[in-house]
């Protein structure tokens, strides 16, 4: 078995369109960061978004999110985690392009043009990271 594909195939029994809710848990330091992720993966849940202090783990439902938050606090190097439920059609729609190995997402698109998007309502962006900071800020 390849080093990656358990986690693809964790990944892969999670359609994109199932996943409301999102667990997000919170490192207790950013130097945690890697060993954290890879404890994570046993949770077999997509993870649908990272920052430096925190990891983002999708779900199917409000009992799912709790069962897996109650799982993630267990993980040595977790600081505490919260689950929420991801409202909007627009925010799961950018939720399924990111899971989904879309490339040119919205905020790629926006960093590429350099011109707004109204549909997203994100201003015009210089670089990737002020771009992915915003949509962070969103979802």
């Amino acid at each position: 078995m390849a080093r990656g594909a358990k986690s693809e195939s964790a990944d892969a029994a999670f359609a994109p369109s199932e996943i409301r809710w999102r667990v997000r848990v919170e490192l207790e330091s950013v130097f945690e960061h890697r060993k954290v992720r890879r404890r994570l993966r046993r949770l077999e849940r997509p993870f649908i978004g990272t920052g430096n202090r925190h990891i983002d783990l999708g779900a199917w439902n409000e009992a799912d999110a709790r069962t897996v938050a109650m799982r993630a606090r267990a993980v040595r190097g977790v600081k505490h985690t919260v689950p929420t439920e991801i409202r909007g059609r627009l925010r799961r729609w950018i939720l399924r392009q990111r899971v989904g190995g879309n490339y040119w997402s919205v905020v790629d698109r926006v960093v590429a043009v350099g011109a707004p998007e109204t549909l997203v309502g994100l201003a015009p962006v210089g670089d990737r990271a002020k771009a992915l900071a915003l949509l962070e800020r969103e979802l």
